[in-house]
């Protein structure tokens, strides 16, 4: 190969055609090094959905819910959702309500620099809700006595409300707290 030919060759290889930029020898394209794990949160409590990406030059790291970017303190000052250094999700405070859900999703991270992107597996994000069980139940049918118990506790809202209270002469309802 004639050294002209070398040379031009070389030139094209070590030529980035996307942004006209040098293509370094050390670069390389992103790849997602921690995935996020599936969470269930209580309502008002903070939490985090791990992210880290390695890649030359470093990535840059976004967050999408449900397809849509996720709008966090770099966006907002007033967010309650702040992209980490590390490129995790921090929540200073899950947000729930009866009408909006703005926090409750399937989440992803992508990782982008100049040679591409990658994209972390889904991981739902699941809001606890707080339920009470209350149970009536009879202690004597003559003299219609009863007694009320109630049984707190935490269950998530996506998995549906299963209660089942089985005794003679008692009776169980679920309601929400």
């Amino acid at each position: 190969m004639s050294p002209l030919t070398h040379l031009l060759l070389c030139g094209l290889l070590c030529f980035n055609q996307v942004d006209g930029s040098r293509l370094r020898q050390e670069d390389s394209p992103p790849r997602i090094v921690e995935h996020p794990s599936d969470l269930i949160v209580s309502k008002g409590e903070p939490a985090t959905l791990n992210c880290k990406a390695e890649g030359r030059p470093t990535p840059t790291i976004e967050w999408y819910k449900d397809g849509e970017r996720v709008e966090t303190d770099k966006d907002d000052p007033r967010s309650h959702r702040m992209l980490l250094p590390s490129g995790s999700l921090f929540f200073l405070r899950i947000v729930h309500g009866r009408r909006s859900k703005p926090d409750e999703g399937a989440y992803v991270c992508v990782a982008r620099n100049y040679l591409g992107e990658a994209v972390s597996r889904n991981a739902s994000l699941e809001v606890a809700c707080k339920y009470k069980l209350f149970a009536r139940q009879t202690l004597s049918l003559l003299s219609w006595e009863f007694v009320n118990f109630v049984i707190s506790g935490y269950i998530s809202a996506s998995e549906g409300i299963n209660a089942s209270y089985t005794s003679r002469n008692a009776k169980a309802k679920v309601v929400r707290d």
